[in-house]
């Protein structure tokens, strides 16, 4: 980068009383979270997120976690991989509700600007997912923020923000814009003489809007409405054993979500519903090619959790999505699909707060298939003041995407869905000397999967097809030394 512009603006408002009175509520409960007990989280907060303001969510995820990420170049389609899967083994979550892209199956993390969020939880394990999340606080008045970058090669990114904090409600606005000519040089080895080239046909654009409110009441209920759109422009380069490229490619996507919760004293509940929907152009001159696709997602959520004392506890979700899709590329069928998924789980947590235990167990219903119960197990347990041990396992199973079934030529409607095991055992130390915490996680996980989807060549075109079995395992190690002062912290 050539150069970095930061202006932040805090304005507080004069007010009576700094604090709102809500019904009594007395909590005595297990610590309830987000993520599988015993599994590899990685948690990349807003100090994280405020450093890396210009760039992608691939681009963060890349430098700041364990996740490896496919990147075909500045602008361009950036997948995940996590642990040997591909991505449409990583579930993508706004809030609580899934946002996975239903005829590909996966998203391009390119597209998602790391200045709309606050909060972003890697989840590895069997069922990996990715949360995106943004932090909600009460009485800090009106701020605002601008963020400006200017880069090589054309590269520049402005993103604007409103919030006003009341005592009963927050409300935020942000908005994001880039684009970037990507005209680099590089060394093309594919040329019959290997020479230097000046990238051509790299240019793109996006634009993107984040709505948010969250509205408290004194009956202990919370409001929370979103709206997000966004818009991408993107010239498709040519590869290196190309001579050019007229290739163009345009993504809209428009996402709306509604949440109510409420917190009892031995339970809580939360209601949310979603829309959303999807948008892409493709189109190449040189091959008179034109594809155009769209999918739309509704999606209701209930969410129930019970607690009568400070060890035991139970949850349960439900979920159902109803998708639709269409495209000329499925040769006139216009798919649609009601999927009910139902979660249970309980959770034990010892008096001593060292050992805490969840189990589960997930079904989800497809009119006209069987699928199987997926059993999950996990447990942390604290062998002394600097030692964690982590242990879990679970079942996976995941159904073909639309693209996978449907799409013409290769589409494949008698896939499987993939099945199998995956486990993961994990030791995490950590030590505060002084002003310095170190910590370092080693993980090894295993997993089997029977059925594997992937694309492979034919005579003529690409099909999906079911691998018998894929193993993949291995080892991770992370590390982390911190610096704590009053005033700072760097790690």
């Amino acid at each position: 980068m050539l150069g970095v512009f930061w202006f932040s603006g805090l304005l507080l408002w004069a007010q009576q009383d700094s604090s709102r009175t809500l019904s009594e509520v007395t909590v005595s409960a297990v610590k309830r979270t987000q993520q599988l007990a015993g599994t590899r989280v990685d948690n990349l907060d807003s100090l994280t997120l405020k450093q890396m303001l210009g760039q992608s969510l691939a681009d963060v995820m890349a430098q700041q976690s364990g996740i490896f990420i496919k990147n075909y170049g500045p602008g361009n389609l950036a997948t995940t991989s996590l642990r040997g899967g591909n991505a449409n083994h990583t579930q993508l979550y706004w809030g609580n509700l899934n946002i996975q892209n239903p005829m590909l199956g996966q998203n391009d993390y390119a597209l998602f600007p790391a200045w709309f969020f606050s909060q972003v939880q890697i989840q590895y394990g069997g069922i990996g997912g990715i949360y995106l999340n943004n932090q909600t606080l009460t009485g800090q008045g009106l701020e605002t923020k601008i963020h400006l970058t200017g880069g090589s090669f054309g590269n520049q990114q402005l993103a604007g923000g409103l919030t006003y904090s009341g005592l009963n409600a927050v409300t935020s606005i942000k908005l994001f814009h880039s684009s970037a000519k990507n005209d680099f040089s590089y060394y093309n080895t594919f040329l019959e003489t290997p020479a230097r080239q000046k990238q051509q046909h790299a240019d793109q654009q996006q634009n993107g809007l984040l709505l948010e409110h969250t509205q408290f009441f004194n009956s202990g209920l919370k409001l929370g409405l979103k709206g997000w759109l966004q818009n991408a422009d993107r010239d498709l380069p040519p590869t290196m054993a190309q001579t050019t490229s007229a290739a163009v490619q345009k993504d809209d996507s428009e996402r709306l979500m509604a949440e109510l919760s409420k917190l009892h004293n031995f339970f809580s509940w939360t209601a949310a519903a979603g829309f959303f929907s999807d948008h892409i152009l493709y189109r190449d001159e040189v091959t008179n090619s034109d594809s155009r696709s769209y999918s739309a997602v509704q999606q209701v959520e209930a969410r129930k959790w019970w607690s009568n004392s400070q060890q035991f506890a139970a949850r349960l979700k439900l979920t159902n999505t109803y998708t639709t899709a269409r495209t000329e590329n499925y040769g006139g069928i216009l798919p649609q699909q009601n999927r009910t998924l139902i979660q249970m789980g309980a959770e034990y947590q010892h008096p001593s707060q060292k050992l805490f235990i969840q189990l589960g167990l997930r079904s989800e219903f497809v009119p006209g298939k069987r699928n199987p119960l997926c059993p999950t197990a996990g447990a942390e347990w604290k062998t002394s003041s600097w030692v964690e041990i982590l242990v879990n396992a679970s079942r996976i199973y995941r159904l073909p995407t639309f693209n996978d079934q449907f799409w013409v030529p290769g589409g494949n409607k008698n896939l499987l869905a993939e099945e199998g095991f995956a486990q993961e055992l994990g030791v995490r130390l950590s030590k505060q000397m002084g002003r310095l915490r170190f910590e370092e996680t080693t993980t090894g996980f295993n997993k089997n999967i029977s059925n594997w989807i992937i694309w492979l060549p034919g005579s003529s075109y690409w099909s999906p097809q079911n691998i018998m079995a894929v193993w993949s395992s291995g080892i991770e190690t992370k590390w982390k030394v911190s610096h704590i002062s009053e005033k700072s912290l760097i790690s």
